[in-house]
């Protein structure tokens, strides 16, 4: 039988692919709900619930084991750790400490130029492994 009529007859593979198809509607919902188009911020949001599930479908024993398995599920929480560092940069802010700092432009000079050294090694990871994490 042709392939693709065969396909298209799979009403099992079908059935799997709308249950797992609404499910995503339903997990995805808030972080959809959410999204500005005007709000570059809310990018690494995205990337980081996508990182996350990728971690527990990994975590889970949902993937077959392969070759390279631990390396991949280390750089993938690499790059959750980065992520979650650019989203919260502000939240460990303290005013105090902020006051007795001298030379202010300096000290954001030196927290611009860590979030994009962050941000660097975050897409550099994505470029060399970004492939090889799917199944």
């Amino acid at each position: 039988m042709n392939y693709k009529i065969r396909r298209i007859l799979d009403f099992e593979s079908h059935y799997y692919h709308i249950i797992y198809g609404i499910q995503n509607l339903f997990v995805w919902f808030k972080i959809i709900w959410l999204d500005r188009n005007w709000d570059h911020e809310y990018f690494y949001e995205l990337l980081l619930f996508k990182i996350r599930r990728m971690i527990f479908h990994r975590e889970s024993g949902c993937v077959l084991p392969y070759e390279g398995e631990e390396i991949d599920l280390k750089y993938m929480k690499i790059c959750e750790k980065l992520l979650y560092e650019i989203i919260h940069k502000g939240e460990d802010f303290n005013q105090e400490e902020y006051k007795k700092i001298e030379d202010k432009t300096k000290y954001w000079d030196n927290v611009h130029k860590r979030e994009r050294k962050i941000r660097h090694l975050l897409f550099y990871i994505f470029e060399q492994k970004l492939d090889y994490w799917w199944d």
